[in-house]
């Protein structure tokens, strides 16, 4: 392990892969609280694809409303987001993490 410092190199499992794969493990729970899991991103796709279908198949308007339901969450969260940091530390909101099981 001195020799690799040594020469500059990580020791094994001290890679900058490694340290990003812990930190993003430890922080899931936070990430979680706002995005969706990929099986839960299927899920939804599955709702918009079927109500495109439901709709050529009844030969009916889309609900264009209803539709950017499904493209605008991420963004308004972005948004509540940056007002929530743009305050002072003692004015800010906190959010909850999910549980830990």
């Amino acid at each position: 392990m001195l020799k690799q410092q040594s020469k500059f190199e990580d020791a094994k499992g001290h890679s900058q892969e490694s340290q990003d794969e812990e930190l993003y493990q430890r922080l899931f729970k936070k990430i979680a609280r706002d995005f969706i899991y990929i099986g839960d991103l299927e899920n939804l796709l599955d709702d918009f694809i079927e109500e495109i279908e439901d709709a050529q198949n009844e030969n009916k308007a889309l609900n264009k409303n209803e539709l950017k339901y499904y493209f605008s969450q991420s963004i308004l969260k972005a948004v509540e987001y940056k007002n929530n940091l743009s305050q002072p530390k003692h004015k800010r909101k906190t959010y909850k993490d999910i549980p830990d099981e």
